[in-house]
């Protein structure tokens, strides 16, 4: 005897039973079974809960570069049966914690974040030289001993030796009686 696919009605809805039914899929009952994951949530008549949640906004970090991948559940109506997909919406690169510039794919746009530095990634991004260094052209220079700086700054003038400092020299001890600037 053949397996014969049933159709019920259940309400306004057409329910696939006995051997060889659709499980969760149903009748498409003029747009009664709609589909939405973008909010998290799924009509369990349309489709399944797997496929609905593999249906979503997702964020990767390969490298130097983070990608954002937004996806959207659609769905079509044949032969009494929702079929849904998963269509890509958008996708975007932007350059990891730890590095600096912009992403321009999901492997170029972004370098390495300098020794001494600070990088808290995103697009047209740049590096924070650490206190005690200055920005160079090259990446992040020490200030001159015993000199130390803040943080963010931009050159040599921005290092000095604290007031309070003391040292010797040939000429004898010495004492910084306010913050020397180079």
């Amino acid at each position: 005897m053949k397996n014969i696919l049933k159709l019920i009605a259940v309400g306004a809805l057409c329910v696939p039973i006995g051997p060889g039914a659709y499980g969760a899929l149903n009748c498409c009952n003029m747009g009664l079974c709609p589909i939405s994951c973008s909010s998290v949530s799924y009509d369990s008549r349309c489709t399944n809960t797997t496929f609905c949640t593999s249906c979503k906004t997702s964020t990767s970090t390969v490298g130097s570069v983070t990608t954002t991948t937004t996806r959207s559940m659609t769905s079509t109506c044949s032969n009494c049966h929702v079929t849904p997909s998963c269509k890509i919406i958008s996708t975007t690169y932007k350059c990891a914690s730890g590095y600096y510039g912009t992403a321009t794919s999901a492997f170029a746009g972004c370098t390495k974040c300098p020794t001494n530095a600070t990088c808290a990634g995103g697009n047209g991004s740049t590096y924070v030289c650490n206190s005690g260094t200055y920005k160079t052209s090259s990446g992040c220079a020490s200030c001159p001993w015993p000199g130390t700086s803040a943080a963010g700054s931009t050159s040599i003038s921005s290092c000095y030796i604290p007031s309070g400092t003391t040292g010797s020299d040939d000429s004898g001890s010495y004492k910084y009686t306010a913050n020397c600037y180079y």
